[in-house]
């Protein structure tokens, strides 16, 4: 099985735990994690860890896009290791600007954990990007058994513009 997955929005994911979140003063942190993510990007990783190839496609900041190829670096490794592993293709269209991050703040005092988040705003999408990834997006779509969109939407890239997201042009 083949799914295109499609992240419009990704993120550069920060995680930063400490024991006490103390607004307006210096905190210490006593781990931190980078990780490539967006629910799109997150739900294709799953789905090739359960045996099915994914496509993670959609718009990706050309400036910061080293931590996602080396995502689809390692998973090519892991599944050279691990042959049930399915395959896991970098679809994405680099755009102009930076992927966004999101910061996540992980507090673990008082009687449970508490995550704050505090996300990026972003790359701006033009219409001829949206464009471009329409393209993209049918002749993917003519290669996978399903299609899953799933996240936010970047600046500039209107609930109206899903109509003719998957849509050749003519």
């Amino acid at each position: 099985m083949k799914v295109l997955c499609v992240t419009l929005n990704p993120a550069i994911d920060l995680t930063v735990s400490l024991d006490v979140l103390n607004l307006g003063e210096v905190n210490r942190a006593h781990t931190q994690q980078t990780d490539a993510a967006g629910k799109g990007l997150n739900s294709a990783q799953i789905l090739a860890d359960l045996g099915a190839d994914a496509l993670a496609a959609g718009f990706l900041g050309a400036e910061n896009d080293a931590l996602f190829r080396q995502l689809f670096a390692d998973r090519a490794t892991e599944r050279t290791k691990n042959p049930k592993l399915g395959a896991l293709g970098d679809e994405f269209m680099r755009v102009a600007g930076a992927t966004r991050t999101n910061i996540k703040l992980v507090d673990g005092a008082g009687t449970g954990v508490r995550t704050t988040d505090v996300n990026g705003a972003g790359f701006q999408i033009s219409a001829d990007d949206t464009a471009r990834l329409s393209q993209h997006l049918c002749a993917l779509a003519s290669q996978a058994d399903a299609v899953l969109v799933a996240g936010s939407l970047p600046k500039g890239f209107a609930l109206n513009d899903f109509k003719g997201l998957f849509s050749k042009p003519g």
